[in-house]
């Protein structure tokens, strides 16, 4: 990324009219915001389409981008769905709250993980997700001993920041490095948080 570059990932439901595009490529123009990629489809409602941006530009041009968009007459619903964005709005911090209010969440210790060299592990109390309930062969960190959210939480609120949008799949791809993640993403979809069938949940690995 260009130093002083940021780019946020937007998602708008338009009116199937013409002259929209030029409209929002026009705000994206003044604003300083360049369009780095786009896609657009037909929406599940008749007269409609969905259009999905990758726009770049400094950071005071960007970070309000949707707000804007929202302002155009013939824009629906326009939503930042960049990972960032989610941490930025402590999207995070909400969803950990459900899960704690749901009792998926404890405080544990973590034992040392089997076959390797452990003489230095040093077993602390974390906030603990039960994803031994849902098929994981151990519960899960959310939160790190300094405070800090591990990797998991995020991606609990990525994919709950998708499905309350009323997305009709989720397609995990992970490395073949990252194939352990499986198991702790469909248990906490099995969790029933998020009110969705596991069936509508593909998990795939790219190797």
């Amino acid at each position: 990324m260009a130093e002083g570059i940021h780019r946020r990932t937007i998602i708008a439901l338009v009116h199937d009219k013409p002259g929209v595009l030029a409209r929002i490529s026009g705000l994206f123009r003044r604003r300083g915001v360049n369009i780095e990629s786009l896609a657009v489809g037909h929406s599940e409602q008749v007269g409609f389409s969905r259009m999905t941006f990758v726009v770049g530009g400094a950071e005071n041009s960007v970070k309000n981008i949707s707000s804007q968009l929202n302002k155009l007459i013939d824009v629906v619903d326009a939503s930042d769905i960049s990972e960032k964005n989610i941490v930025l709005n402590k999207e995070v911090e909400k969803v950990i709250k459900f899960l704690e209010d749901a009792n998926f969440v404890y405080k544990g210790k973590i034992k040392a993980p089997a076959g390797e060299d452990n003489k230095d592990w040093v077993e602390r109390e974390q906030d603990l997700f039960k994803s031994t309930m849902f098929g994981d062969d151990i519960d899960r960190p959310i939160k790190k001993i300094d405070g800090g959210w591990t990797y998991f939480a995020p991606d609990i609120a990525y994919h709950y920041d998708k499905i309350k949008r009323n997305y009709d799949e989720i397609i995990d791809i992970f490395g073949a490095d990252h194939s352990g993640y499986t198991a702790r993403m469909k248990a906490i979809v099995k969790a029933k948080i998020f009110f969705i069938p596991l069936s509508l949940f593909e998990l795939k690995k790219h190797y």
